[in-house]
């Protein structure tokens, strides 16, 4: 989740915005996302659009003075329930 490390531009610049949103818990839901989309699972415009809701989703739950604490386990059941849809 390095954005340094990342050669696309596009998906580089959402690895920053997401890093600079300070979010840890998205991350094991973006790695495999990330994996898919290097597998060809994803196109890069899917995967840019996960990058987009998922900002957008943090940002409301800021702006709301949501508490985040369960976002691990809304992440990975989201992750869990788009390979059921996958198959």
């Amino acid at each position: 989740m390095n954005p340094d490390l990342e050669e696309n531009p596009q998906v580089r610049k959402y690895l920053q915005r997401i890093k600079r949103l300070d979010m840890a818990t998205v991350y094991p839901f973006l790695m495999n996302c990330y994996h898919d989309w290097q597998q060809e699972k994803l196109t890069e415009s899917e995967f840019i659009d996960i990058f987009k809701v998922i900002e957008n989703y943090i940002l409301c739950c800021l702006v709301c003075n949501v508490n985040t604490q369960g976002l691990n386990r809304i992440f990975a059941l989201l992750y869990r329930t788009h390979l059921v849809s996958m198959r």
